[in-house]
């Protein structure tokens, strides 16, 4: 509405005004870029400063034991001040971002008025001091929401960063339902067998054409380095992930083609680190059976 009405009032100085147009857009563009991948880096660094502090809770008596507190505190500071320059980083970008909108706005705001008393003056475009006086009403008050206007362009590039974060833990695919024709197994009779396995992390590579054989009733133990892939073998066995190629067989069934909760019920699981449920050790050693009777249980 305000810009119709500077065009009924002077069209000439409303095309005068339009100038501000792509020089804003420029200005947006660029510093909303910066403002998204500033935003990135903060938000990776927050994780970084959790991820550390819940380290230190967790670790706390090998801290103290050692008398690596002060080697913990420096390392802690060091992530926080990262942290704090990559705020820093998202707050002076969108401080440019407003003080250039403002100069380019104002710019041409005050060009425009002068160009209207030299209209005046000069007698042309049918100008009047009363004319000039209501347009320069009419389009200052265009300023209020244009500087709103960039407030809210560098507040979503700002947040887009959190939600993509978000976004991604939304859109990560569900584990994988069972095959149509996957049947249920209730015990295991000769064995687990791994025939050319290939699984991949990433571009990492873990196992290449692993072929293994484990016989029921035996006790095998996998040695080796760490990052050798003995913890995604048993992963792989209790189908936490499937792999790429090859295939693993209970008594001579694919995996695939096995119910991931029968499987799982055939399996008993003792973490690298122990981990206890906020609750008895009777319930503990019951977890994953909870109908299991005492007796059962001891």
């Amino acid at each position: 509405a305000a810009r119709a009405a500077s065009a009924i009032l002077s069209w000439q100085l409303t095309l005068a005004l339009l100038v501000i147009g792509p020089p804003i857009a420029v200005v947006l563009s660029i510093f909303g870029g910066r403002i998204r991948k500033a935003g990135r880096r903060r938000q990776e660094q927050v994780s970084e400063v959790m991820q550390r502090f819940v380290q230190i809770l967790s670790g706390i008596k090998v801290v103290k034991a050692f008398g690596a507190e002060k080697l913990e505190s420096d390392a802690f500071k060091t992530e926080v001040m990262r942290y704090f320059r990559r705020v820093v980083s998202v707050i002076r970008n969108r401080v440019y971002s407003r003080a250039l909108v403002e100069f380019i706005s104002q710019g041409v705001m005050v060009t425009v008025v002068f160009l209207g008393i030299w209209a005046v003056i000069g007698d042309f475009w049918g100008l009047t001091l009363g004319t000039l006086m209501a347009f320069s009403f009419v389009s200052g008050s265009l300023y209020r929401p244009l500087k709103a206007l960039t407030q809210v362009w560098n507040g979503i590039h700002d947040a887009l960063p959190s939600a993509e974060r978000i976004f991604e833990l939304l859109d990560a695919d569900e584990e994988l339902s069972d095959e149509s024709e996957a049947v249920a197994i209730s015990r295991l009779s000769k064995g687990i067998r791994f025939r050319g396995v290939v699984f991949h992390y990433g571009r990492e590579e873990v196992l290449r054409g692993l072929d293994l054989e484990i016989p029921a009733g035996q006790t095998v133990a996998l040695v080796g380095p760490t990052g050798a892939g003995k913890t995604t073998i048993a992963d792989l066995v209790l189908r936490f992930h499937d792999p790429e190629s090859g295939s693993i067989e209970f008594d001579g069934v694919d995996a695939r083609k096995i119910t991931r909760s029968s499987l799982r019920q055939l399996c008993a699981v003792v973490t690298q680190e122990p981990f206890l449920f906020d609750t008895t050790i009777l319930e503990n050693i019951r977890y994953g059976r909870p109908e299991a009777s005492f007796a059962e249980v001891v």
